[in-house]
């Protein structure tokens, strides 16, 4: 999704925020998405 947001930019960006800050906003982006989805059997998480 940042990618998509950044488009041609994304060189830019990641050379100004650094690629380690940068993939790290990525990583928080799917991980926000991730948690949005409902619990279904397929998306449930059990602690062991």
């Amino acid at each position: 999704m940042i990618d998509a947001q950044t488009g041609l930019a994304t060189p830019l960006v990641s050379l100004v925020i650094g690629s380690t800050r940068y993939r790290e906003m990525k990583e928080t982006a799917a991980q926000l998405g991730i948690d949005r989805l409902p619990d279904t059997p397929a998306t449930h998480r059990t602690t062991p």
